[in-house]
Formats: C-alpha cells, sequence, structure tokens
C-alpha cells in the first residue's frame, strides 16, 4: 500500500514497516490475545497506537509457518501465539504456545493454562499439553496420529483415560 485508501480492510491503515521499506495494511488491536488474524502479531506503533502487523513485517511472508508446540527460535516463527517455554523458564527449549481464552481453544489434547514468565513477571493464557500427554512431542503425535481422540491410537498417552 501506498496510502490508506489502498487498504481495503475495515478500519485499516497503511503503515511503514520501520527499517523494512515494506507498507503494510493493518487494523487496530489492542493487547488481547488472539484480535490479529493468523500471522499477525498486535504491535505498538509510534504514530498509530497497536496495529496488527505480518510477524515477519513481511506481507508474502507473514510468519514462520510453525505451528503449535513445533519447536521455535523467535515470535515470528509461529503462525499465532508466541515462542515460549512450556514451563515459564527461558533457560527451556520454547515452542509456538497458541492463546487462548478458554480451553475449548485449545483442541482435545491441550488445556488452557495460565503461563507465568518470571523473566517479564507477565502471566499469559496459552494452550499447554494436557496432563495426559504431558510434552509438546507428545501433543504432536496426538494431533498428528490420532486426531480423533474417539477413534483407536496406538499411543495412550493420547487416550482420554476419563472417557474409557
Amino acid at each position: 500500500c501506498s496510502s490508506n485508501g489502498d487498504c481495503t480492510i475495515t478500519n485499516g491503515t497503511c503503515l511503514a514497516l520501520e527499517g523494512t521499506g515494506n507498507s503494510v495494511c493493518t487494523t487496530p488491536c489492542d493487547s488481547t490475545p488472539n484480535q490479529c488474524p493468523d500471522e499477525y502479531l498486535c504491535t505498538e506503533t509510534d504514530t498509530d497506537g497497536n496495529q496488527c502487523i505480518p510477524r515477519t513485517n513481511s506481507c508474502t511472508e507473514p510468519s514462520g509457518g510453525k505451528e503449535t508446540c513445533r519447536a521455535c527460535n523467535e515470535w515470528s516463527d509461529c503462525i499465532r501465539g508466541g515462542c515460549l517455554p512450556p514451563d515459564g523458564s527461558f533457560d527451556s527449549p520454547t515452542y509456538c504456545l497458541d492463546y487462548c481464552d478458554s480451553t475449548a481453544d485449545c483442541g482435545p489434547y491441550a488445556t488452557c493454562e495460565s503461563l507465568y514468565l518470571p523473566d517479564y513477571d507477565v502471566t499469559i493464557p496459552v494452550c499447554l499439553p494436557n496432563t495426559e500427554v504431558d510434552t509438546c512431542t507428545h501433543w504432536r503425535y496426538c494431533d498428528e496420529d490420532c486426531a480423533d481422540p474417539s477413534q483407536p491410537c496406538s499411543f495412550t498417552y493420547c487416550i482420554d483415560n476419563d472417557s474409557i
């Protein structure tokens, strides 16, 4: 885009992305998780308040394309949510964890939990593997190979013992 008139989205703003030479159409947001579409992140700008902008500052590849519970190095790697350590310690491995409002946002093998990040003294609601699944590695197996939790599955940690 070169002006706000080029943006076809409601309340769209043509925003020059600092240091990139790119301008993109953005929409307003507040700091509430899940407000921006996949591959976009609510970011505070110098001139237009908080705006949903591509995670990579590029419209052609707005994120690194990594789904939930995939290993990541930075937030722009993830399609949604954040690149976070499931135990809250940044000394631990980091994974793409989806933001959530309730467990209904998380799918069959995860629950919405408050993740405390002591390095930032902040708590963020994210989808974490449930107690049966336990780890992101197990979550990926369940999600990929046992997508329907009502069907038989070879991974015992994917089975909801409460429903047996």
